[in-house]
């Protein structure tokens, strides 16, 4: 049995590789997972424009809260990075149903040891 764990282990690590490596996949979880679930994403919209002196008007327009002036591209940009990267780091329910996490800067499965936890949890609850 514990042969069999090894290599499940290992077959594991090698699933995370691939998706920490391509492109495309990486691509499709930052878009699922910076802008879901809606409602988290404007509340770290709300907190990350005050973060930066900004603040979304009766228009939703993201604005200078000095100057009262449209936010520059340059404000929007980082307004979004930071946006996305507080949603990356909140670590809400679409990591957790979907069993994934945001590690040095990509998003892959959990670790074998946390999926073997959450294996035996739910084995648990169901008995």
């Amino acid at each position: 049995m514990k042969a069999f764990e090894k290599d499940a282990e290992r077959f594991h690590e090698e699933i995370q590789e691939m998706q920490a490596s391509d492109k495309n996949t990486q691509k499709e979880l930052r878009e699922t997972f910076t802008q879901n679930p809606d409602g988290l994403r404007r509340r770290l919209e709300d907190i990350e424009a005050k973060s930066l002196g900004l603040k979304f008007d009766e228009n939703n327009t993201l604005v200078n809260i000095t100057t009262g002036n449209a936010a520059t591209e340059r404000e929007h940009e980082l307004h979004q990075k930071n946006t996305d990267e507080a949603m990356l780091t909140s670590n809400h329910e679409l990591f957790t149903e979907y069993q994934m996490q945001y590690k040095n800067g990509v998003i892959i499965s959990v670790d074998w040891k946390k999926l073997k936890k959450n294996e035996k949890e739910a084995l648990t609850r169901g008995s």
